[in-house]
This record gives C-alpha cells, structure tokens and sequence, in this order.
C-alpha cells in the first residue's frame, strides 16, 4: 500500500552491516567465557590472557590472598546493583501499588530527596548546563571563527590575491612578452624587411650603381 514510501528503502552495504554484526557478536558474554559458560567464571580464555602479573611466588600466601580478592571483587558491585533494584522496585509497589506508603506524605517528609529522585537528581538539567550549552557554544565559536575568519578572509582571501596575481601575470605575459617582445620583434623584422625589399629591384644597373656609390662613400672617408 505504501510502495511509493518504502521503494527506496534499502539494507545497508556489506561493508557497513559486517563490522556492525561482528561487534555484535563480541558483546556476547560468551565470546570471553570460553571454553566455558559461566558469566562470573575466573577461567576462561580471556581472563587467562588478562590476568595480571604479580610478583607473587605462586602458591604461596600473598599470591592466594590476592587470588581469593579478585575472586570476590565483582560481587560487592553485583550484590549492591540488585540491592538498589529491589528497593527501588519495593518502594514502588508499597507507594503505587498497595497504597501502603503514601508518596505525597512522603515527598513533604523527605521534600529535598524526594525532589531531587523526581527530577532524576537534574542530570538532564545539569548536563545540559554545564556540558552540552558550553560546548554548543563553544562549537558555535568555533563555527563562527572557520566561516567569518579563516574561510572568508584567508581561504577566499588567498583565492582574491591568486586571482589578481594571476589577472596581473596574464597581463604583463600578453602585453609585455607576447605583444611587446615576441609580436614586437616580428613586427621590426617584417617593417625591416618590407623596407629593403624596395632596395632589390632585380635590375643589374641599379645594383651597379649601389656598388659605385659605395665606392665613392668609402673614398671620401678615406680622404677625409
């Protein structure tokens, strides 16, 4: 019914679904527990291979205390994590449930906790005040910065003093060197040689005359 919405709605490539699934995979608990299947196992490949290095004589005293500890290090966390769901899920059923504990008595008793449970103790609040509003306006500096100063006056500035040096070198290449110089020395050859081609006439006595004449140039230098 809708194909004109779906119809171009497709699966991710390969190269992006593949690393996706294998992380997947790896957050599996069991992944790090082979060859086995306990969750809280002290035994398996990983821990073997993250184990730390003491410098412990193996089997001594120290070297057990310090096994025994890491041993039952993790549960205290466990223990305290369940400890707190269960409150919380008690309090819950007496207060909303049962009717046991009434939540407005309780909120005028325990006004200060009860306000600060009910606001889910301002983390949104104060992670929006101390952290995402100072680095949205740091970001929005920073913006500020790239576009006002760096893209507009050194970005397109070296892009406006690229294009006059190069208006400037088009011009001084075009009127200097190829009108002036090259265009110019082809133009003094061709006037040069349109002038003396007037000169060869092709006729003998005029060439006759042009020998005798400089003749009597270079005599009356001589004399002179």
């Amino acid at each position: 019914k809708m194909q004109n919405i779906f119809k171009d709605i497709h699966e991710s490539p390969k190269e992006m679904t593949g690393p996706i699934v294998l992380l997947a995979t790896l957050s599996f608990f069991i992944f790090y527990t082979l060859p086995y299947f306990n969750p809280i196992s002290d035994h398996s490949w990983f821990t073997d291979l993250v184990v730390a290095q003491t410098s412990a004589v193996p089997g001594s005293m120290t070297a057990n205390e310090i096994a025994e500890h890491a041993h039952h290090a993790h549960y205290l966390a466990m223990g305290l994590s369940i400890a707190v769901a269960t409150i919380g899920i008690l309090l819950a059923v007496l207060m909303y449930f049962n009717n046991i504990i009434s939540p407005k008595r309780l909120s005028e008793r325990f006004g200060f906790l009860y306000d600060w449970s009910l606001n889910k103790f301002y983390f949104d609040e104060n992670y929006n005040r101390f952290l995402y509003q100072p680095l949205l306006k740091l970001s929005d500096t920073i913006s500020w910065l790239d576009w006002e100063f760096y893209d507009k006056y050194f970005i397109n500035g070296f892009g406006r003093a690229t294009n006059l040096l190069s208006k400037l070198s088009g011009k001084f290449d075009y009127d200097g060197i190829d009108q002036g110089l090259v265009d110019g020395l082809g133009r003094i050859t061709d006037a040069g040689g349109k002038n003396l081609r007037k000169i060869q006439t092709g006729r003998l006595q005029n060439y006759l005359l042009y020998v005798v004449a400089g003749i009597l140039v270079i005599i009356i230098i001589q004399a002179f």
